[in-house]
């Protein structure tokens, strides 16, 4: 199989090691400015975006149990590997090549369509296998109908991946918050009315759709028929490798939903789930963004090695800084807020969702290698490898329930960050120098959570009765031992997100 992307030298800029900018690196400075713009687009939006999800969890969790959660979250995991075939990584393949897309975007659109459209298919006839595996009927129409939204998604990506070419950052947020307004209200809606897990599924059923149409009449562009032998020859290359890695790693982030929810019961997984998926917030907030911007803006810098890894580090410190910051002061909120917002039948959440709270911090604490180089081939042996080690970690886990089932997730995520960087990188120098850029606000961060949780049962425990108060004080301690340690860090981000525009990013 063929390369994605021209091989990348393993040998970081100047700046990496020493902080200094290498001579003629005004244009990187600039073009890392412009994208921390286009951040800071994606994040307002995904900021609304997250808090209508919030506010979708918070009122569905008082009005459904954790049954129908575990029953959605089960569906959510089997529906994603379908979606992962079926996403052949059509619209990346256009961002990794953006002086050829005019080539290569109408084989790309119609073959995506022909492989989603077979495996919707094929999942609506494994479905009632599937519900007899896991012993739950229900699980039959849930699955079908959570494939129909996912089939609609899959199909807008080569639409959501132009605009993402054209750095149309703004119209991505707020069709992303259109969808997630259409989310909340189908879902309370149906919820209010007794639909239990049904309001779960219709309403992602109506965001999925939503969304689609949005990105089809934003994007404006149209499919003619035309197949070309030579894109679907370059396409092959590349989707092999790059489905390849996607079930790797899907498998590798969901087996733990997967083994809970066969062997520990639907209701402790509608638990871990909602521990989970909160847990994960400060990675769809903070993560998704930087990645969204950086794997479109990285490509410019293949032929410009020094300048690529010089971006990439930068993009990396910025991620694991504001990555931290929020993951821990979800952590240090966790045991006030949960019995608060969700109710006491929810507490069972909060240790798995403190542990797992470290998990996305840890996922913040840089870009994706793979996904940064397009090196698809070595993500999907990696991932291959990684497999039997998870497995082993997730039953080990789940010999001391739900907390070891975290505890498996967290190791696991470590390991695979050292071993991504280790293995694109082909030297251990890139891995160092991103390294002493990202792990102190990871160990900042841990050090000031436990200060202000210590701050939390010694000093308030007895004298504070009400929990927002107790929440509100201690997540201050968080936020002004995180801000004085990491004050120079955070005023140099915002310093480069306010600063004059720079007229273009140069390649």
């Amino acid at each position: 199989m063929m390369e994605t992307t021209r091989p990348i030298a393993s040998t970081p800029a100047p700046a990496a090691e020493n902080g200094a900018p290498p001579a003629g690196a005004n244009a990187p400075e600039k073009s890392f400015s412009h994208a921390l713009r286009n951040v800071l687009w994606l994040s307002s939006g995904s900021v609304l975006s997250r808090i209508l999800g919030l506010t979708r969890g918070v009122i569905l969790a008082r009005l459904l149990t954790p049954f129908d959660f575990g029953v959605y979250g089960l569906s959510q995991s089997i529906v994603g590997v379908k979606e992962r075939i079926a996403d052949i990584g059509a619209g990346n393949f256009l961002v990794y090549r953006p002086e050829e897309i005019e080539q290569h975007v109408e084989t790309t659109f119609w073959v995506n369509l022909a492989l989603s459209s077979v495996l919707l298919g094929l999942l609506a006839a494994a479905a009632p296998v599937l519900a007899r595996i896991y012993r739950q009927p229900l699980l039959t129409p849930v699955l079908v109908l959570l494939g129909l939204g996912v089939w609609a998604r899959v199909n807008a990506s080569i639409h959501q991946n132009l605009l993402r070419t054209q750095s149309r950052f703004r119209a991505l947020a707020i069709i992303d918050n259109c969808s997630g307004v259409a989310w909340l209200a189908v879902a309370v809606g149906l919820a209010w009315k007794g639909f239990g897990v049904w309001a779960l599924v219709v309403s992602a059923l109506a965001a999925n759709v939503i969304l689609a149409a949005l990105l089809v009449a934003t994007q404006g562009w149209r499919p003619r028929w035309s197949l070309s032998k030579s894109s679907l020859r370059l396409l092959g290359g590349f989707s092999f490798w790059y489905l390849g890695q996607g079930l790797a790693w899907y498998l590798m982030t969901n087996l733990d939903n997967l083994l809970v929810g066969r062997f520990l019961g639907m209701s402790l997984l509608g638990i871990y789930a909602l521990a989970f998926n909160y847990a994960l917030l400060p990675v769809t907030l903070v993560g998704n963004a930087m990645s969204n911007v950086g794997f479109a803006e990285l490509p410019k810098l293949y032929n410009r090695p020094e300048a690529f890894w010089s971006s990439y580090v930068e993009f990396s410190r910025v991620l694991a800084l504001l990555g931290c910051f929020a993951a821990f002061a979800a952590l240090v909120a966790a045991p006030d807020i949960f019995p608060l917002v969700f109710g006491h039948k929810w507490d069972a959440s909060i240790v798995p969702f403190q542990i797992l709270s470290i998990y996305a911090a840890a996922r913040c604490l840089w870009l994706d290698p793979f996904l940064a180089l397009g090196n698809f081939r070595l993500s999907c042996l990696t991932g291959l490898a990684s497999l039997p080690a998870a497995l082993l970690l997730l039953g080990l886990g789940m010999r001391y329930g739900l907390t070891g089932v975290a505890c498996a997730m967290l190791v696991t995520q470590l390991g695979f960050d050292v071993v991504s960087l280790r293995v694109t990188a082909r030297s251990w120098r890139p891995l160092m120098n991103t390294a002493r850029a990202t792990l102190p606000y990871l160990a900042g961060g841990m050090a000031t959570a436990a200060l202000a949780l210590g701050f939390r049962h010694f000093v308030l425990a007895g004298r504070v009765e009400a929990k927002a108060a107790t929440m509100a004080l201690t997540l201050g301690v968080f936020l002004c031992l995180y801000g004085v340690l990491f004050r120079s860090d955070l005023k140099a981000v915002r310093e480069q997100v306010f600063s004059r525009p720079a007229p273009g990013i140069q390649r």
